[in-house]
């Protein structure tokens, strides 16, 4: 779940930030947890309760699946505002809130988008997107979006312009 808390103080210290402008609670772009990453638990869990029925035990196993599938059929891993991007992997966790400005490196493959942040504290960190949670139609354009950001941030062009100066 979304810590209410952590997203109110997001949003008012990112307002301050840019002079009391108003920012945008709608999202500019939304990208949902792959149907494939879902079905599974959707018919694990069918077929859990009907052996439940005989096993009592395995009902709620079966059940807790159910949840599960409802739970993630429309998760939004990655939402794009205009002066932020929130990230969520998997369900029950907070949304981690990253300024657009903040980021200062992008790679990708195959596999999964990585990229590095600096934190509110100045701390440097990474994270991982694993393409595979994505809708397969969906993952280029999220790939092109994320690299546009990363790319438009002030930290990346500082960092940019450091490696050209230390070579």
């Amino acid at each position: 779940m979304v810590d209410k808390h952590n997203a109110e103080n997001f949003y008012k210290n990112l307002s301050s930030e840019l002079g009391g402008e108003l920012v945008s609670t709608e999202p500019s772009k939304t990208y949902y947890l792959d149907e494939r990453q879902t079905n599974r638990f959707g018919l694990i869990g069918l077929i859990g309760t009907g052996v439940g029925i005989i096993v009592p035990f395995i009902l709620v196993a079966a059940m807790l699946m159910v949840a599960l599938y409802i739970i993630r059929t429309k998760m939004e891993v990655v939402q794009i505002f205009d002066k932020h991007v929130e990230i969520k992997k998997i369900p029950g966790a907070n949304k981690l809130f990253i300024k657009k400005d903040d980021f200062t490196h992008f790679q990708h493959d195959e596999s999964a988008i990585r990229f590095t942040y600096i934190t509110d504290n100045g701390e440097k960190k990474s994270q991982e997107i694993p393409l595979m949670f994505i809708q397969e139609d969906k993952r280029q354009e999220l790939v092109e979006q994320l690299q546009s950001v990363v790319h438009t941030s002030a930290n990346y062009a500082e960092q940019t312009m450091e490696e050209v100066a230390q070579s």
